[in-house]
């Protein structure tokens, strides 16, 4: 994998630099399965609030494990390379957990932005975020779309 791909230890070293510069990092992370508008929205929305955009996949396994049979509908290595085009994320890696934490935890970037529909939840990384002093913002706008939707769609035709 090449392009904007790297490990999570890269990234950990690549982030460390960018702060270090003054640079803010956001990261991102979820299924992100079928591209959707709501995807797009909350990637151009966390793009305004740093200089650099991590975007964390999970990986097939974890993805099977949160979503259940027949997902991913892509391959991890599908995903990436659709992530990677898009000209607001700057890197991308893939996590292998049910959460973000220990990406968080290795990463350390500046933001971890979140979709609004978990306003008023707490988030399942919520610890690891206030461990390393970062910063959750909740961005996008109401729920444009989603991959269970689609499926759902595509299934009823």
């Amino acid at each position: 994998m090449a392009g904007k791909y790297r490990s999570r230890a890269q990234l950990g070293r690549i982030v460390k630099r960018l702060k270090r510069e003054g640079y803010r990092v956001g990261l991102i992370n979820g299924v992100f399965d079928l591209i959707h508008a709501g995807h797009i929205d909350i990637i151009e929305r966390a793009k305004r609030v740093c200089d650099y955009l991590i975007v964390a996949i999970n990986s097939d396994s974890s993805t099977r494990r949160l979503k259940g049979k027949g997902r991913p509908v892509l391959k991890e290595e599908e995903r990436i390379k659709i992530i990677s085009a898009l000209s607001d994320v700057d890197f991308v890696t893939v996590f292998d957990e049910d959460t973000a934490d220990k990406t968080l935890e290795i990463i350390k970037p500046d933001f971890h932005i979140k979709g609004i529909e978990y306003r008023g939840k707490t988030l399942p990384e919520s610890k690891t975020d206030k461990k390393y002093n970062i910063k959750v913002i909740l961005l996008g706008s109401k729920k444009l779309n989603s991959t269970t939707d689609i499926i759902k769609k595509i299934k009823s035709i």
